[in-house]
C-alpha cells in the first residue's frame, strides 16, 4: 500500500515552467458514473461484491477515527456506495477495476475530489495497483483518462484534481514495479493578468510541476 491518505486534495506542487508536451482536452477526461455503485450493481456475484467491499474497506479503515466512521457496519455501507468501472488495463482478458468512493467520510474533499484506486483480481482477493493518496499523489481527484500509451504492458492513466474554479493539477501515472506511480505533473490555470487585471482564459496555461 502507498502512503496514508491525504485529506486535503490541494496539490502541494508549484508550477514552475512551461509544459508544451501536454495540452488540456476536457472532452477526453471522464468521471465514474454516480449511478454505478457496488450497492446498485446487478451484474456482480455476491462473492465478487464482498471481495471489493473488503478491498475498499481496507483502504479506508486506518482512517476511521479521522473520518468519524463509527462502526464496521457504517464502513461497509460507505464501501458499498463506491463507484466503479471494469477496464482491462493490460489487455490480458481479465479486467482491472477502477474505484472511487463518495462522501466526506471517505476522504473526499469539499471541491469534489475523491480517492481514486485501481485494483486487480487475485486468488486472494483484490490487490491495489494505484492509489492517488500516496506521498506523490494528489489525495483525491475529480477526472481521469486511460491513455492509449502503454508502460510495462499497462495503459498509462492521467488524473486531474479540481483545485479551484480556475485551477487544476494533472498527474500522469505509469505502471512500474507492480504499481502505478506518478511520473509527470502539470499545473493548469484559466486566469491571467494583463496590466494588473485578471482575465479568464478559454484555454488554460499549462506549466510543469514537480512530482515529489
Amino acid at each position: 500500500m502507498l502512503s496514508p491518505i491525504v485529506l486535503s486534495t490541494s496539490a502541494q506542487k508549484s508550477p514552475n515552467q512551461p509544459a508544451p508536451d501536454f495540452q488540456w482536452d476536457a472532452n477526453s477526461f471522464t468521471k465514474l458514473d454516480f449511478t454505478r455503485t457496488l450497492a446498485t450493481a446487478k451484474d456482480l456475484i455476491p462473492a465478487e461484491k464482498a471481495a471489493l467491499v473488503k478491498a475498499i474497506s481496507t483502504q479506508i479503515r486506518p482512517f476511521k477515527a479521522d473520518l468519524e466512521i463509527k462502526s464496521e457496519h457504517e464502513l461497509r455501507t460507505i464501501a458499498l456506495s463506491s463507484r466503479f468501472k471494469f477496464i482491462d488495463l493490460n489487455e490480458d482478458g481479465v479486467p482491472e477495476i477502477i474505484v472511487q468512493p463518495v462522501g466526506m467520510k471517505t476522504g473526499c474533499g469539499a471541491t469534489g475530489n475523491c480517492p481514486f484506486w485501481v485494483f486487480v483480481k487475485t486468488p486472494e482477493g483484490y490487490k491495489e495497483l494505484m492509489d492517488t493518496r500516496g506521498k506523490d499523489g494528489l489525495g483525491g481527484i475529480e477526472l481521469y483518462r486511460v491513455e492509449t500509451t502503454v508502460t510495462n504492458n499497462f495503459h498509462n492513466i492521467t488524473v486531474a484534481s479540481h483545485d479551484s474554479a480556475s485551477e487544476k493539477t494533472v498527474l500522469v501515472y505509469t505502471f512500474q514495479s507492480g504499481i502505478y506511480r506518478p511520473i509527470r505533473c502539470y499545473g493548469l490555470s484559466w486566469t491571467s493578468t494583463d496590466g494588473g487585471r485578471w482575465h479568464e482564459l478559454k484555454n488554460p496555461t499549462v506549466t510543469r510541476c514537480e512530482v515529489r
